[in-house]
């Protein structure tokens, strides 16, 4: 069962993404990184200018932060395109099912 975390274009973000990452590592468990894309886009309040935020930029960066700062942990990537709670929830489920890595 993979550990799983949303990110988007904040710092926050990035930090529980890092987080994640920590915990996976010694449960030798696959890190899903998600991102939610907006149903109809639009600005986002609060975009950080360290990180991008064209479509699959974000996850590019985010993907290769975390390969630097915790080099061993297996970790995949993806865009989904809905609410981002709904999404999260969604993952979530489909990871107490066994579902994706």
């Amino acid at each position: 069962m993979p550990v799983t975390v949303g990110v988007d274009t904040s710092e926050a973000s990035l930090a529980a993404a890092d987080w994640a990452a920590r915990e996976a590592l010694p449960r030798g468990r696959p890190l899903r990184v998600l991102h939610a894309l907006p149903l109809m886009p639009h600005p986002l309040p609060g975009r950080t200018a360290g990180l991008p935020s064209d479509r699959g930029g974000l996850l590019h960066e985010v993907q290769h932060i975390l390969a630097v700062r915790h080099p061993g942990v297996l970790l995949h990537t993806e865009e989904i395109q809905d609410v981002a709670t709904s999404a999260l929830r969604a993952a979530a489920e489909d990871a107490e099912h066994g579902g994706k890595v």
